[in-house]
């Protein structure tokens, strides 16, 4: 009889392991199911005020996640390789505009003594000597900026911060052609706002993502080489 008795206890101990089990994952869908409703919400919301043609949304996919700090959105770090990416560029104009007259100094130097070359030929020789100390101040602010970037990403401890959703959509842009867009948006950790999005489509965000890796690699002196390499093309 002891033994039948506790046969019911453990049965009925499984039946309510199994109950409770069942009612944790209702309870945990039911609040992803909730979590997604208010993103789309809020996504709905950003698109029918920014948008040129909102009747035209149609959404693809739509990924849900929690979300980590990181050192490819953290501020600090965004806004310092932000600085490289400007001043890379910049170099890379700059290198251009020399080589215009690094070129006229080349070809000219055995005419330098007929009429009129002598003075051109000194003027593009100044500002090549000008253009190149423009550079070489991109290089140092670069280099103070890789290391500082480095030194924040080797702090950096990722954090739960909230919500992110990575969007694929189509729409119509202002010439009424239809787009196929990539967006990651992020949001507080009661999903009450947008805090920010990114444009995966940007060009310009993996160029920062590649400039956070040299920076950390050490090796941040590529990307003002590679610049001024295009800069000859």
């Amino acid at each position: 009889m002891t033994m039948a008795f506790l046969g019911i206890v453990e049965s009925k101990t499984n039946i309510m392991k199994n109950i409770f089990t069942l009612l944790t994952v209702s309870i945990f869908i039911c609040s992803c199911s909730t979590n997604e409703s208010k993103i789309e919400d809020l996504i709905s919301d950003y698109m029918f005020k920014n948008l040129n043609d909102f009747d035209s949304y149609e959404s693809i996919e739509l990924k849900v996640d929690s979300c980590y700090t990181s050192i490819y959105t953290d501020s600090f770090i965004v806004k310092r390789a932000n600085n490289v990416y400007t001043f890379a560029k910049q170099s890379k104009e700059l290198r251009k505009e020399e080589r215009i007259h690094h070129n006229y100094i080349i070809n000219n130097a055995k005419y330098i003594t007929l009429d009129g070359v002598f003075e051109k030929y000194m003027a593009s020789s100044e500002a090549s000597q000008k253009l190149w100390s423009m550079i070489n101040e991109n290089i140092k602010i670069i280099e103070n900026e890789n290391e500082i970037i480095k030194v924040k990403a080797n702090e950096f401890v990722p954090k739960l911060n909230g919500w992110q959703a990575t969007h694929r959509f189509r729409c119509k842009n202002a010439g009424g052609t239809y787009t196929i867009n990539n967006y990651m948006f992020y949001f507080d950790s009661d999903i009450t706002k947008i805090t920010s999005f990114t444009n995966l489509d940007d060009n310009k965000n993996y160029e920062i993502i590649k400039i956070i890796d040299a920076a950390i690699e050490g090796n941040g002196r590529k990307i003002i080489d590679a610049a001024l390499e295009d800069a000859r093309e």
